[in-house]
């Protein structure tokens, strides 16, 4: 491909093979962006990017001692690129996840749906599913760069369908608003990210924004039982569909939960459609397994290939990880929000019959507002809490432990240390305990200042159970 499209004054042929802006993900023969962001300097890459064989850098200057092409706005430029380099996105189905909690899971089972009846590729948290490879990513929503090229690979391998993770700074950042969506489902909203968008207004807002990607009569699945419902399904246009417990147009009712088994029967507006019986816990799943037959049945799968889909055993990498051993029972769970912890022990509060022990940090420069919610609703529906870190970066741990007891009335336990804290949940265990570690789910890293270290919650809790 040819460059003079964009650069009227470059009279070279300058030809290439791939678009990146990652120096990792460089190639022999690849055209290379150094994007300048808020927290990320590309520029800091280019070496990188020129040791992997990048046969042209963008940047903001020019280069002495390599090809280089300067642009005032390298950002831009790339994201006009990869609209006209790919194509074939425009092709498939795209349907847009977005909400506070609950995302991953509602991604993960509309692919695992989509994929039995046709041909689906995930693009979220736990990176890029397809074909059932894997390729990990750094953000929920990752660089247009990655989203560009997955859609179009998954697409030419046959694919009919995408669905996309959006979060709030994914949004602001312009990943992904590329694409026309085809449809949308909202989860929920609630206390997350106020360190980015200081006020709840401005992150539902930024959520909202989403409304300009969808396409004419696009698919919307809304939660009928969330904070600011009125306001959302005010805010979005196309075909709304509505879920939930209390209300909505797809219901669920006689709910019967244990630690291992929900099971729920489904009524649209007022029709029984039939029995769900999953693996999955918790109430808060059901609103997740709600959307997803809500957006699936409206799009015309039956109901019966549903219920089959999810009737199948279904791993979550890092949500609600559980394993029962010695009549004790150990969970890992990716929940950091105040409504993700609240739920998940309302849940197990309504099945449990020995005492619950909350693990529980918070990450460091990030919202600090909602660490006394998450600290308070921990120690009032545990029996137990340690509080410890959670990748602290560059906060003191004891000012982030500060904020998560500064609401709390029970007692707890301090560590500075998490593998501490895992041993020390491990030992006050007894009959029938259930051991929820929050926070990292299946994070493989924990960030001390400008470290990063090695981390596992799976590892530690494994050796903490063998010692």
């Amino acid at each position: 491909m040819k460059l003079n499209k964009y650069f009227k004054d470059l009279t070279e042929d300058v030809r290439f093979k791939d678009i990146k802006d990652d120096s990792r993900l460089v190639k022999k023969n690849d055209l290379f962006f150094a994007i300048r962001g808020e927290n990320y300097n590309g520029e800091k890459y280019i070496s990188e990017a020129i040791e992997n064989g990048a046969s042209y850098i963008i940047s903001k200057k020019t280069l002495a001692s390599y090809p280089s092409i300067k642009a005032e706005n390298p950002k831009e430029l790339l994201n006009s690129m990869l609209n006209f380099y790919y194509t074939k996105h425009k092709l498939l189905h795209n349907i847009a996840v977005t909400g506070t909690d609950g995302k991953t899971t509602t991604s993960y089972l509309l692919n695992h749906i989509l994929n039995d009846v046709s041909r689906s590729i995930l693009i979220g948290t736990n990176g890029v599913y397809f074909l059932k490879k894997y390729f990990k990513t750094n953000n929920t929503t990752p660089s247009n760069t990655i989203i560009y090229e997955a859609l179009e690979s998954a697409f030419l391998h046959k694919a009919q369908y995408s669905v996309i993770e959006m979060s709030s700074e994914g949004i602001l950042n312009n990943r992904g608003l590329f694409l026309e969506f085809d449809g949308l489902i909202f989860t929920n909203i609630s206390h997350e990210h106020l360190n980015t968008h200081k006020t709840m207004k401005k992150y539902l807002n930024c959520k909202l924004s989403l409304n300009k990607c969808l396409k004419p009569n696009s698919l919307i699945l809304i939660n009928h039982d969330m904070n600011y419902y009125n306001y959302v399904r005010k805010k979005l246009h196309g075909h709304i569909t509505t879920f939930g417990i209390n209300g909505g147009d797809f219901m669920a009712k006689n709910i019967h939960l244990s630690i291992n088994k929900t099971s729920f029967d489904v009524y649209y507006k007022g029709y029984y459609l039939g029995q769900i019986i999953t693996n999955l816990f918790g109430e808060y799943n059901i609103y997740n397994l709600l959307a997803v037959i809500g957006y699936l049945y409206e799009m015309g799968i039956s109901f019966s290939q549903i219920k089959k889909s999810l009737s199948q055993n279904l791993k979550i990498a890092g949500r609600f990880e559980f394993f029962k051993e010695n009549n004790k029972y150990y969970i890992i769970d990716f929940g950091h929000t105040p409504n993700g912890i609240k739920a998940t022990l309302l849940s197990l509060n309504k099945v449990k019959k020995g005492r619950i022990i909350t693990i529980l940090g918070a990450q460091g420069n990030k919202d600090k507002t909602k660490r006394p919610l998450m600290g308070k609703f921990a120690t009032e529906l545990s029996d137990i809490t340690i509080f410890t870190s959670e990748d602290p970066k560059d906060e003191k741990i004891t000012n982030i432990l500060s904020d998560l007891t500064r609401k709390t009335t029970n007692n707890y336990y301090l560590t500075l240390y998490r593998d501490e804290a895992i041993r020390l949940g491990v030992s006050l265990m007894m009959k029938n305990d259930i051991l929820v570690i929050f926070g990292k789910g299946r994070e493989n890293t924990e960030h001390y200042g400008n470290y990063i270290f090695h981390h596992s919650d799976l590892k530690l809790l494994k050796e903490a159970l063998n010692t």
